[in-house]
């Protein structure tokens, strides 16, 4: 009688028990995927030397990773393949200037000389990490993201924006409008080490334009 009862709690309790929930498969499906492109996106671009390697006979370390950094941009990193779509729409992509094979090898910060009506000027420095403070520095890292764009030769098509940008950080009000702004970039070569740091910027005025009003204007609203 008894083991007839406790085998009878047994089964009812196993019938109670709620059955365990798997991963939907969707879930594993995107998972997957998502780990695939994120791996594609942070693999570096092959460079000159990788697509020489890759085609050099023999087998060697190297030239796998040369192969591997050419295929993958070849394809997954391609638009035909929609994955640049995916990590550029969320935030997830890398760049490697930080990292192998090619650190930053610049240090730049940036200002412009904004001219007045009056024929006065005045220097406008962008905001720079190395004079904030760490809570600051976390609330305006983008400026850093962007100054990395808009002192680059590639990104030219950015400089009007950003040269209206100073103009209105500038304007004091209608008596005195800005005229003219020149952006100008500030840097040096780090050396390799051992090499010591020798911290002696160089200046280059890189672009100049005169200021509309109307988009001066628009900015300050």
């Amino acid at each position: 009688m008894i083991y007839t009862r406790v085998v009878a709690e047994q089964l009812s309790s196993d019938q109670i028990a709620p059955k365990k929930r798997g991963v939907h498969w969707a879930i594993k499906v995107w998972l997957i995927l998502h780990c695939l492109v994120v791996i594609s996106r942070t693999l570096p671009v092959p460079s000159d030397v990788d697509v020489k390697v890759a085609t050099e006979a023999g087998f060697s370390p190297a030239k796998v990773a040369a192969q591997v950094k050419k295929t993958n941009f070849d394809t997954l990193r391609q638009r035909e393949w929609l994955l640049p779509y995916y990590t550029e729409s969320l935030g997830i992509w890398q760049y490697w200037d930080m990292f192998a094979p090619n650190p930053a090898q610049e240090d730049i910060w940036a200002d412009a000389v904004v001219e007045f009506a009056d024929g006065s000027t005045e220097v406008v420095e962008y905001p720079r990490m190395y004079e904030m403070g760490i809570a600051e520095k976390y609330v305006k890292e983008r400026y850093r993201k962007y100054r990395e764009r808009f002192t680059s030769d590639a990104y030219a098509w950015k400089w009007p924006h950003t040269a209206h940008w100073f103009a209105a950080r500038a304007w004091k009000g209608e008596g005195n409008i800005p005229v003219r702004v020149t952006l100008r970039r500030h840097f040096y070569l780090v050396g390799k080490p051992p090499t010591p740091p020798y911290k002696t910027y160089q200046t280059m005025e890189y672009y100049s334009c005169l200021v509309d009003q109307q988009v001066l204007r628009s900015l300050i609203r």
